[in-house]
């Protein structure tokens, strides 16, 4: 029952888009926590008041965007891809590549991975747990990554090729499934 309510959410959130349109943040959220409304608590490019500027970062910028969630909560695939790098470390992270591209989606502070390194992952497919991982409080944080190494620190390093881009402007392998469900 859980699953077919999943299913309708993600679903709902789609209906409205055509093929490879781009999201909103609202709706991106929805489709990887599974509801029908998210609060997001840090916006892409948000500047650090602080000034972060450490050795792990460039310029003091927020590199995704973080959606609130409760501990844990299911995470769904936004897109049809491959997990190419081991799922953990100190800040939660999985990442998947997508389908031909060299675009990734990074997906932090995960409490637990239902996927690991090499599998192929398919819109609309759980593939972890929230959770609070290397930080504070329980959120989801989303980077979309061009030509950058996963391997790479969560944020960007000041070597680091490549650039991050607003997560909700990839083009992204969202099918229109009638119903939408996981293919797995």
């Amino acid at each position: 029952m859980k699953k077919s309510i999943v299913s309708l959410v993600i679903a709902n959130a789609l209906l409205a888009l055509p093929a490879q349109a781009d999201v909103t943040k609202e709706q991106l959220g929805q489709m990887l926590l599974g509801k029908t409304s998210v609060v997001i608590t840090q916006n892409y490019l948000d500047y650090y008041a602080e000034g972060l500027t450490g050795p792990t970062t460039k310029g003091g910028y927020h590199p995704g965007i973080d959606y609130r969630s409760q501990q844990p909560e299911t995470v769904y695939a936004p897109l049809d891809g491959v997990v190419d790098a081991v799922p953990g470390g100190p800040y939660g992270i999985l990442a998947i590549k997508k389908d031909g591209s060299e675009t990734r989606i990074i997906l932090a502070h995960m409490s637990a991975f239902s996927v690991k390194k090499g599998d192929k992952v398919q819109t609309g497919c759980a593939i972890g747990k929230t959770g609070r991982v290397g930080t504070d409080a329980p959120h989801l944080h989303v980077e979309a990554r061009v030509g950058r190494n996963t391997a790479a620190y969560y944020f960007q390093t000041k070597t680091d090729t490549g650039v991050n881009k607003p997560p909700e402007t990839i083009p992204p392998s969202y099918k229109l499934l009638a119903p939408f469900a996981c293919r797995q």
